[in-house]
C-alpha cells in the first residue's frame, strides 16, 4: 500500500514509517464493509467488533446511514475522526473515559470491562492510527508512559493533580504540590482523608508526610484504581502499543498533547495543489485564506476538504495532496475520496470569498449528500 510523503512538519516522518511498518497486509483479506449511523456510530461499531468473523486486519469501507457516498477513502478518514471523537463525547451512551481533556483516563467500569470494550476502544484506535485516521491525542501523559513501560516509578514522576477526575481531590493535591503552609494544610486534609484510605496509604496524613502521601494517591488514581482497564485497553492497541514501547517519545504526540503542536497553515499549505485551468484570483484568495486563517478555521477547511481535521499520523495517499479547482456555483463543494474542493468562481472580493469559505466549512465540514 503506497503511502504520502506529504506529512506535516509537527507528525516526524518517523512516526509515518513506524505505522507503516507494523500496518496489516490489506491485500491478503477482502475489506470489511461497515455501515453506520452518525448519531449513533460508537455503538454501531461496537457491533462489528463483537462479531466473531470480524477482521481487524481488514481494510474498512465505511457507509453512512442515509448517505450515497461511496468509500474512496473520504467516508473512511470521516468515519475515524468522529469515532475518536465519540470515545469521549459526553453525548455518547458508553463512557469509557474520565477526566479532563490531554489527561484523559479508562473509567473503571465492571460492565465494560467484562464486555471488552476498552479492548474494542483500543483496536479503533489501533485501526485509526494504521488507515489513514487521527491519533488519539487526550490521554494522561503518566497514563501513556505507564503503558509503555508498566513502571509505577514513571507515573510517580509524570502524575500531577491534573490526572486525578475528582475535583474536589484533585484540588486539595494541587495545593500540595504549589506549598501550602501549615496553617492552609489543614483545609486538605479532610478532603485527602477518605481518598488516602482507598488507596492503601497506610500512615495519618500530617503536614511532614504530605508530598509522599498525595504522589501515593496521584498513583493509585491514575493507574491502581483502573489497572484492568488500562490492561485491556492496551492489549487493544495490539501491533501499536509494540510501537509505544520501543518508541515513546516518538509516537507520544499520537496519545497525549505533550509535544504535539497546533495545525499551522504551513501544515496546510504543504498538502495544496492546483488545478492548472484554476483562475488567478481565486488561487491568491485561497492562499491568502490558507495562510491568514486560525486554527479553528484550517481545521474546518481539512475536515470539509479530506474527512479529518488535520493531516493524519500515515498522511494522505492516493491522492497525496488537496487539489484546488473552480466550480460554476455559489458555494464550495468538496470530494474528499479525490480529495478536490472546488471553489466559486462569482466570488468577487477577498472578503466575500473568506466569508463564504468560512461559513459553508463551519456548516458542512461532516456528511456526504452526493456520490
Amino acid at each position: 500500500m503506497n503511502k504520502s510523503s506529504a506529512v506535516s512538519e509537527q507528525t516526524p516522518i518517523m512516526i509515518q514509517e513506524l505505522l507503516e511498518d507494523c500496518c496489516p497486509n490489506f491485500g491478503l483479506v477482502p475489506p470489511t464493509r461497515i455501515q453506520v449511523a452518525r448519531c449513533s456510530i460508537l455503538t454501531d461499531t461496537i457491533a462489528y467488533f463483537k462479531c466473531h468473523k470480524f477482521d481487524i486486519n481488514s481494510n474498512f469501507r465505511i457507509a453512512f446511514e442515509g448517505e450515497p457516498a461511496v468509500d474512496g477513502g473520504g467516508p473512511r478518514r470521516e468515519f475515524f475522526s468522529l469515532l475518536m471523537q465519540s470515545l469521549t463525547s459526553p453525548e455518547s451512551s458508553i463512557r469509557l473515559f474520565e477526566g479532563k481533556q490531554g489527561h484523559l483516563l479508562p473509567i473503571h467500569n465492571i460492565d465494560a470491562l467484562m464486555g471488552g470494550l476498552y479492548k474494542f476502544a483500543g483496536n479503533m484506535i489501533s485501526a485509526s492510527l494504521l488507515q489513514g485516521g487521527p491519533g488519539f491525542p487526550l490521554l494522561s501523559p503518566a497514563l501513556y508512559f505507564y503503558m509503555a513501560n508498566q513502571s509505577l516509578d514513571e507515573v510517580f514522576e509524570r502524575a500531577t493533580a491534573e490526572d486525578i477526575p475528582d475535583a474536589v481531590v484533585a484540588d486539595a493535591v494541587a495545593k500540595v504540590e504549589q506549598g501550602v503552609d501549615e496553617d492552609h494544610f489543614k483545609d486538605c486534609i479532610e478532603a485527602l482523608r477518605e481518598p488516602l484510605i482507598d488507596a492503601g496509604y497506610p500512615y495519618v496524613l500530617d503536614f511532614d508526610n504530605k508530598e509522599d502521601a498525595v504522589k501515593n494517591l496521584m498513583v493509585h488514581s491514575v493507574i491502581l484504581s483502573r489497572r484492568s482497564e488500562i490492561d485491556q485497553l492496551s492489549c487493544g492497541l495490539g501491533p501499536v502499543l509494540e510501537l509505544i514501547k520501543s518508541h515513546p517519545a516518538r509516537l507520544m504526540s499520537l496519545f497525549t498533547l505533550d509535544n504535539k503542536r497546533t495545525l499551522l497553515p504551513s501544515d496546510v499549505m504543504s498538502v495544496v495543489t492546483y488545478e492548472d485551468s484554476l483562475p488567478q484570483h481565486l488561487k491568491d484568495y485561497f492562499e491568502r485564506y490558507g495562510t491568514t486563517s486560525d486554527e479553528a478555521h484550517l481545521r474546518s477547511l481539512m475536515q470539509f476538504a479530506t474527512g479529518v481535521p488535520e493531516i493524519p499520523p500515515m498522511g494522505f495517499s492516493l491522492p497525496e495532496k488537496i487539489t484546488i479547482s473552480s466550480i460554476r456555483s455559489l458555494y464550495p463543494n468538496s470530494s474528499t475520496c479525490a480529495m478536490i474542493l472546488e471553489l466559486p468562481r462569482q466570488c468577487a472580493t477577498y472578503g466575500e470569498f473568506a466569508d463564504m469559505l468560512k461559513s459553508v466549512t463551519e456548516a458542512q465540514s461532516t456528511g456526504f449528500g452526493i456520490v
